[in-house]
């Protein structure tokens, strides 16, 4: 899986079709999603940065084709929705 640093501010995954998929895994066909994201740094102090960062603006409804089925419905467990950040680093 590549970083969220290296994707840049939208990440677009084409459709899982087949030699990607493994029956045995009970691994299914995924459409294709699109997620949005924006990040934001501020240097605070000479030995502080203040980061923030929203990733999937959109609230986007998605499931990857190597999620876990759920074991009552047989349904794909659908990936996270929205999801803030923020962290300080701080160098001494």
């Amino acid at each position: 899986m590549v970083p969220d640093r290296d994707r840049g501010p939208a990440h677009r995954v084409g459709p899982c079709t087949g030699s990607r998929l493994v029956a045995a895994r009970l691994e299914t066909p995924s459409p294709a999603f699109i997620l949005h994201r924006a990040r934001l740094g501020a240097t605070v102090s000479n030995s502080a940065i203040l980061h923030f960062g929203i990733t999937n603006l959109g609230d986007a409804r998605y499931t990857e084709h190597i999620n876990s089925l759920n074991p009552f419905t047989r349904q794909r467990i659908p990936e996270m929705g929205r999801t803030v950040t923020a962290g300080l680093t701080v160098t001494w």
